[in-house]
């Protein structure tokens, strides 16, 4: 097994993507519901120790409230 190859590494050694966690936390599952002040919150903190993530952040942020008007 090639360990240089991504393809056929284990799952457990892809990085993480906890901005889409955090960003699936924050809207509620019905629409009548407020957002999640506390996911806000980490997610503002998140994005302040890794501003390389805030224009991906951004784009996602921007197409869910597109799709929801």
């Amino acid at each position: 097994m090639c360990v240089c190859c991504p393809a056929l590494r284990s799952s457990s050694r892809q990085p993480v993507k906890r901005y889409k966690k955090l960003l699936a936390g924050i809207f509620p599952k019905s629409l009548d519901g407020p957002p999640n002040e506390r996911k806000i919150v980490k997610l503002c903190e998140y994005a302040a120790k890794n501003p390389v993530r805030i224009p991906k952040i951004a784009k996602y942020l921007e197409e869910r409230c597109h799709k929801e008007l």
